[in-house]
């Protein structure tokens, strides 16, 4: 199995915090997109795999293709993997299909739809809070944290469990 440094749930999926503090915080040479969408769209594909910098690769997978992928060994000694997705439900079906994720970073989820705010930067439907909240009960440490400077915030600690 592919070695995660950093699942992240983050809507603008790449961008330069991404690449510029991320990346070098948990010293990734791999990113993995996993949204079905942007996988199907070849231009927009195109676009975030062209962002990649020197010596950085990024692919964008389907769920079928990125469970695939993540499943395999490391490509080479000291393959370390950044996991981005939109939502935290990705995250959910990962490890159902039985990718490990130990830590599930939130770090920017704006408002849109059915979302409501829950936290600065982060906003989640019906669907994405139980998600977290069944992350949190197989143990997967879910915490709020826009940049590796800042110190994270518990999920818990913002989204309450509602019975």
């Amino acid at each position: 199995m592919k070695n995660i440094v950093l699942a992240r749930v983050d809507d603008r999926l790449i961008h330069t915090e991404i690449l510029t503090l991320w990346v070098p915080a948990v010293n990734a040479n791999r990113i993995l997109i996993v949204d079905d969408t942007v996988a199907n769209d070849k231009f927009r594909s195109r676009v975030i795999k062209d962002m990649a910098p020197k010596g950085m690769v990024i692919h964008v997978y389907d769920m079928d293709r990125a469970v695939e992928k993540l499943k395999e060994e490391p490509s080479f000694s000291g393959e370390n993997v950044i996991v981005l997705a939109e939502s935290p439900v990705v995250f959910e079906e990962l490890i159902k299909r039985g990718i490990k994720i130990v830590q599930l970073n939130i770090g920017g989820m704006g408002i849109r739809g059915e979302r409501k705010k829950v936290a600065r930067r982060v906003a989640c439907d019906a669907a994405e809070m139980e998600s977290i909240h069944k992350m949190i009960r197989q143990n997967v440490h879910v915490y709020f944290q826009t940049v590796p400077t800042q110190t994270g915030e518990e999920a818990k600690k913002y989204i309450s469990e509602e019975k």
